[in-house]
């Protein structure tokens, strides 16, 4: 009798003094949980800092945090119905103890690793895969290998052009069944579509990606726009970049926002910081980190851009340092105590916005820059102290009359090299988009 009524208080007292069972995976556990923190720890909230990884990478030569950071997002390219690709591929075919020790370093910074999918050539809806079942598969990879969440890099561009009702249907059952198996708080999900998907040859506000948010926008987290690869003469401007575009089949960040009903809380600005990672990229639309940096603090004053964040494509291990000073100066330029925050944790200030730290906080992550006493003349403008640097972005830059330093220069020369990646060969666009005189060609991501 005495022991029957005993038992269940001695029970409740154990349950408190007890630890809570531990997951299979240390890095995934001992962080208290609140809104929009995962259950690793790691924030998902703005600012997003997202680099893309695309190459095929083993253990012993994965870098480690103090080497990403300012970025905060590592998404890794690609996972594909056929299988997973270059570093998505050398993720999975790591152990359990590796991944755990890998995002024990990056959680511990402040960094999610997430995945990648689909890319360039994926073409997922063209071939009728089924959309529920493309969600679980890609679910099932993210919680096998421990991963933070999936950003989603829908490049089937022909169905969005020409069979949009199916399209719009697929990708809505897809995105439901993957926030379902994925969820909000506990994994993140980030959207990358090529900004001109939004515009007239796809339909403007009647798109499949316009509509798309309507739909399913609240599974979303946040977007990460591809402001590059578009005809010459758009997105080479500040202006045509964020508030107002000349052609209607590149609109402006601010122009797809107001279209579409899309925050621009939830889009961030995605760039290519070599002209060389893409043979046919257009050379007046890759501008500097500091051109970079200088246009969003712009935008902020000028259409009230919050500081949603920047992505990246892409970094590659043979030119690492390169992708990571392009980060470091745009946040050096931005000037915002915000986003020095990230630059912070690699032991780099980025409070003020003058050349002379965007000199100093690359030399903290190991890159050289341009001469400190560069500096911007307007936003989108080129940088100009540069030829004090004595160097230029190449050829194909200087064809452009963009004149960059020579951190941008050296960079775009080492990394025309032998890395692994996805990238394969260029796909034209969509007839529509193929006009007269433009230089048009599809992402490789």
């Amino acid at each position: 009798m005495l022991v029957s009524t005993l038992l269940p208080t001695l029970v409740t007292l154990l349950s408190f003094a007890l630890p809570a069972a531990a997951s299979s995976h240390s890095g995934r556990v001992g962080h208290a949980r609140h809104a929009n923190v995962d259950k690793r720890g790691v924030s998902f909230s703005a600012p997003h800092y997202s680099l893309y990884l695309d190459d095929t990478i083993s253990y012993s030569s994965w870098p480690a945090a103090s080497t990403v950071t300012p970025y905060n997002r590592v998404l890794l390219a690609f996972w594909q119905t056929n299988g997973a690709q270059a570093s998505a591929g050398s993720w999975s075919g790591f152990t359990d103890t590796q991944r755990s020790a890998i995002l024990t370093d990056y959680h511990n910074a402040g960094i999610a690793v997430m995945v990648s999918a689909f890319g360039d050539d994926d073409l997922v809806i063209t071939n009728q895969k089924d959309p529920v079942t493309t969600a679980q598969n890609l679910a099932t990879f993210v919680k096998t290998y421990s991963l933070d969440g999936v950003d989603i890099d829908m490049e089937d561009f022909t169905p969005l052009e020409n069979n949009q009702t199916y399209a719009l249907s697929w990708l809505t059952s897809f995105h439901n069944e993957l926030r379902s198996q994925l969820a909000s708080g506990t994994y993140a999900i980030s959207s990358t579509p090529t900004a001109w998907m939004y515009g007239s040859v796809f339909g403007s506000a009647s798109s499949v990606y316009c509509q798309l948010n309507g739909a399913v926008g609240s599974t979303i987290d946040w977007y990460n726009f591809q402001f590059y690869n578009g005809q010459s003469g758009t997105w080479d401007t500040c202006e045509h970049v964020m508030w107002s575009s000349t052609n209607t089949a590149f609109l402006s960040l601010q122009e797809i926002s107001n279209e579409c009903s899309i925050p621009m809380s939830k889009i961030t600005v995605g760039q290519l910081w070599d002209s060389s990672d893409l043979a046919t990229a257009v050379p007046a639309e890759v501008v500097t980190g500091t051109e970079l940096g200088t246009c969003l603090a712009q935008a902020k004053s000028q259409i009230s851009y919050p500081e949603t964040g920047v992505m990246v494509w892409a970094a590659h291990m043979d030119n690492w340092s390169g992708a990571i000073t392009y980060l470091t100066e745009a946040i050096a330029a931005m000037g915002s105590t915000t986003v020095a925050t990230s630059a912070a944790s690699s032991g780099a200030s980025a409070s003020t916005g003058s050349a002379a730290t965007v000199a100093g906080t690359a030399a903290a992550s190991g890159a050289t820059v341009a001469s400190s006493t560069d500096s911007v003349t307007s936003a989108g403008a080129s940088v100009s102290g540069a030829s004090a640097s004595g160097a230029s972005a190449g050829s194909s830059a200087g064809s452009s009359g963009s004149t960059k330093g020579s951190t941008t220069g050296a960079a775009s020369a080492a990394n025309a090299s032998s890395s692994t990646s996805t990238s394969g060969a260029l796909r034209t666009l969509p007839a529509g988009l193929a006009v007269a005189g433009a230089v048009v060609v599809a992402m490789v991501l």
